[in-house]
Protein backbone atom coordinates (compact mmCIF):
# COMPACT_ATOMS: atom_id res chain seq x y z
CA UNK A 1 0.00 0.00 0.00
CA UNK A 2 1.32 3.43 -0.91
CA UNK A 3 1.39 6.07 1.79
CA UNK A 4 0.54 9.57 0.70
CA UNK A 5 1.75 12.34 2.97
CA UNK A 6 -0.92 14.95 3.64
CA UNK A 7 -0.32 18.10 5.65
CA UNK A 8 -3.19 20.43 6.52
CA UNK A 9 -5.43 18.60 4.04
CA UNK A 10 -3.00 19.14 1.13
CA UNK A 11 -0.64 16.71 -0.59
CA UNK A 12 2.90 17.77 0.29
CA UNK A 13 4.12 17.33 -3.29
CA UNK A 14 1.62 19.85 -4.71
CA UNK A 15 4.16 22.66 -4.21
CA UNK A 16 6.53 20.74 -6.49
CA UNK A 17 3.82 20.13 -9.11
CA UNK A 18 2.86 23.80 -9.11
CA UNK A 19 6.51 24.84 -9.41
CA UNK A 20 6.91 22.51 -12.40
CA UNK A 21 3.73 23.94 -13.90
CA UNK A 22 5.33 27.40 -13.95
CA UNK A 23 7.84 26.22 -16.59
CA UNK A 24 6.11 27.15 -19.81
CA UNK A 25 5.93 24.80 -22.78
CA UNK A 26 7.10 25.96 -26.20
CA UNK A 27 3.61 26.95 -27.31
CA UNK A 28 3.35 29.47 -24.45
CA UNK A 29 6.86 30.87 -24.91
CA UNK A 30 6.36 31.54 -28.60
CA UNK A 31 3.51 34.02 -28.28
CA UNK A 32 3.88 35.21 -31.85
CA UNK A 33 3.65 31.73 -33.36
CA UNK A 34 0.48 29.69 -33.26
CA UNK A 35 0.86 26.03 -33.99
CA UNK A 36 -2.77 24.82 -34.02
CA UNK A 37 -1.81 21.13 -34.05
CA UNK A 38 -0.35 21.55 -30.54
CA UNK A 39 -3.69 22.67 -29.14
CA UNK A 40 -5.34 19.25 -29.46
CA UNK A 41 -4.31 16.94 -26.65
CA UNK A 42 -5.34 13.34 -27.27
CA UNK A 43 -5.48 10.96 -24.33
CA UNK A 44 -7.57 7.89 -23.58
CA UNK A 45 -8.10 9.31 -20.10
CA UNK A 46 -11.39 11.23 -20.11
CA UNK A 47 -10.87 14.52 -18.29
CA UNK A 48 -14.58 15.05 -17.62
CA UNK A 49 -14.80 11.67 -15.91
CA UNK A 50 -11.71 12.38 -13.79
CA UNK A 51 -13.22 15.79 -12.95
CA UNK A 52 -16.40 14.09 -11.75
CA UNK A 53 -14.55 11.40 -9.78
CA UNK A 54 -12.27 13.95 -8.10
CA UNK A 55 -15.07 16.41 -7.29
CA UNK A 56 -15.02 15.43 -3.59
CA UNK A 57 -11.23 15.22 -3.35
CA UNK A 58 -10.01 17.13 -0.28
CA UNK A 59 -7.05 18.72 -2.09
CA UNK A 60 -8.61 21.11 -4.62
CA UNK A 61 -5.21 22.06 -6.04
CA UNK A 62 -4.54 18.41 -6.88
CA UNK A 63 -7.97 18.06 -8.48
CA UNK A 64 -7.45 21.19 -10.59
CA UNK A 65 -3.88 20.27 -11.55
CA UNK A 66 -4.80 16.75 -12.65
CA UNK A 67 -7.88 17.70 -14.68
CA UNK A 68 -6.14 20.69 -16.30
CA UNK A 69 -3.20 18.46 -17.23
CA UNK A 70 -5.50 15.91 -18.84
CA UNK A 71 -7.20 18.65 -20.86
CA UNK A 72 -4.18 20.78 -21.80
CA UNK A 73 -1.17 18.52 -21.33
CA UNK A 74 1.21 18.20 -18.39
CA UNK A 75 4.35 20.26 -18.16
CA UNK A 76 7.43 18.20 -17.36
CA UNK A 77 9.35 20.96 -15.62
CA UNK A 78 11.69 21.67 -18.51
CA UNK A 79 13.64 24.92 -18.24
CA UNK A 80 14.92 26.46 -21.47
CA UNK A 81 17.68 28.15 -19.49
CA UNK A 82 19.03 24.81 -18.21
CA UNK A 83 19.50 22.84 -21.44
CA UNK A 84 20.24 23.67 -25.06
CA UNK A 85 18.53 20.40 -26.02
CA UNK A 86 20.65 18.87 -28.72
CA UNK A 87 18.46 16.63 -30.85
CA UNK A 88 19.49 13.05 -31.51
CA UNK A 89 21.41 12.61 -34.74
CA UNK A 90 20.20 9.04 -35.09
CA UNK A 91 18.42 6.30 -33.17
CA UNK A 92 19.72 3.56 -30.90
CA UNK A 93 21.17 0.46 -32.51
CA UNK A 94 18.04 -1.57 -31.64
CA UNK A 95 15.87 0.86 -33.64
CA UNK A 96 18.29 0.99 -36.58
CA UNK A 97 18.18 -2.81 -36.77
CA UNK A 98 14.35 -2.81 -36.97
CA UNK A 99 13.23 0.27 -38.96
CA UNK A 100 9.90 -1.35 -39.89
CA UNK A 101 8.99 -1.66 -36.19
CA UNK A 102 9.77 2.05 -35.64
CA UNK A 103 7.74 2.99 -38.75
CA UNK A 104 4.81 0.96 -37.39
CA UNK A 105 4.98 2.70 -33.98
CA UNK A 106 5.21 6.16 -35.55
CA UNK A 107 2.34 5.45 -37.96
CA UNK A 108 0.10 4.19 -35.17
CA UNK A 109 0.89 7.19 -32.92
CA UNK A 110 0.30 9.65 -35.79
CA UNK A 111 -3.03 7.99 -36.58
CA UNK A 112 -4.05 8.24 -32.92
CA UNK A 113 -2.90 11.91 -32.86
CA UNK A 114 -0.62 11.28 -29.88
CA UNK A 115 2.38 12.68 -31.76
CA UNK A 116 2.79 15.57 -34.16
CA UNK A 117 4.18 15.27 -37.65
CA UNK A 118 5.28 15.73 -40.26
CA UNK A 119 5.99 19.40 -39.53
CA UNK A 120 7.08 22.37 -41.61
CA UNK A 121 10.83 23.18 -41.49
CA UNK A 122 10.30 26.43 -39.53
CA UNK A 123 8.41 24.52 -36.83
CA UNK A 124 10.88 21.62 -36.86
CA UNK A 125 13.54 23.91 -35.38
CA UNK A 126 11.33 24.28 -32.27
CA UNK A 127 11.05 20.54 -31.65
CA UNK A 128 13.59 18.33 -29.95
CA UNK A 129 13.82 14.88 -31.50
CA UNK A 130 14.89 12.23 -29.03
CA UNK A 131 16.68 8.94 -29.45
CA UNK A 132 14.40 5.95 -30.16
CA UNK A 133 15.19 2.41 -29.17
CA UNK A 134 13.40 -0.93 -28.91
CA UNK A 135 13.33 -3.56 -26.19
CA UNK A 136 11.58 -6.94 -26.39
CA UNK A 137 8.09 -6.89 -24.90
CA UNK A 138 8.02 -9.39 -22.04
CA UNK A 139 7.60 -12.98 -23.14
CA UNK A 140 5.79 -12.12 -26.38
CA UNK A 141 7.82 -13.14 -29.44
CA UNK A 142 8.41 -10.44 -32.09
CA UNK A 143 6.72 -7.71 -30.02
CA UNK A 144 8.63 -4.59 -29.06
CA UNK A 145 8.34 -1.71 -26.64
CA UNK A 146 9.40 1.70 -27.92
CA UNK A 147 11.89 3.55 -25.74
CA UNK A 148 12.32 7.32 -26.07
CA UNK A 149 15.49 8.34 -24.27
CA UNK A 150 15.06 11.79 -22.73
CA UNK A 151 18.54 11.54 -21.16
CA UNK A 152 20.42 11.62 -24.47
CA UNK A 153 22.65 13.33 -25.45
CA UNK A 154 24.34 13.88 -22.10
CA UNK A 155 24.63 17.60 -21.39
CA UNK A 156 22.03 18.54 -24.01
CA UNK A 157 19.04 16.34 -23.19
CA UNK A 158 15.48 17.06 -22.12
CA UNK A 159 16.28 15.61 -18.69
CA UNK A 160 19.22 18.03 -18.36
CA UNK A 161 16.64 20.83 -18.47
CA UNK A 162 14.43 19.33 -15.74
CA UNK A 163 15.00 20.28 -12.11
CA UNK A 164 15.82 16.97 -10.41
CA UNK A 165 14.92 18.40 -6.98
CA UNK A 166 11.33 18.87 -8.15
CA UNK A 167 11.08 15.70 -10.19
CA UNK A 168 12.83 12.91 -8.29
CA UNK A 169 10.67 9.79 -8.29
CA UNK A 170 10.61 8.86 -4.58
CA UNK A 171 8.39 11.84 -3.69
CA UNK A 172 5.66 11.16 -6.27
CA UNK A 173 2.69 8.92 -5.55
CA UNK A 174 1.91 6.20 -8.05
CA UNK A 175 -1.12 6.49 -10.32
CA UNK A 176 -2.50 3.35 -8.68
CA UNK A 177 -2.75 5.28 -5.40
CA UNK A 178 -5.03 7.93 -6.92
CA UNK A 179 -7.12 5.33 -8.74
CA UNK A 180 -7.40 3.20 -5.60
CA UNK A 181 -8.49 6.22 -3.55
CA UNK A 182 -11.11 7.08 -6.18
CA UNK A 183 -12.50 3.53 -6.16
CA UNK A 184 -12.59 3.34 -2.35
CA UNK A 185 -14.40 6.68 -2.10
CA UNK A 186 -17.17 5.78 -4.61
Amino acid sequence: MHVCVVKDGQYVYMAHLLAIDKNLPVRDVLETRRIPEWDHIVTPMRADEWDRLLSEHPDRRYHTYLVKGLREGFRIGFSYESSRCLGAGSNMKSALERPAVIDQFVSAELAAKRILGPVEPDIASLINVNWFGLVPKGHVPDKWRLIVDLSFPQGGSVNDGVNSELCSLPQWPKAEFTICKLLVNQ
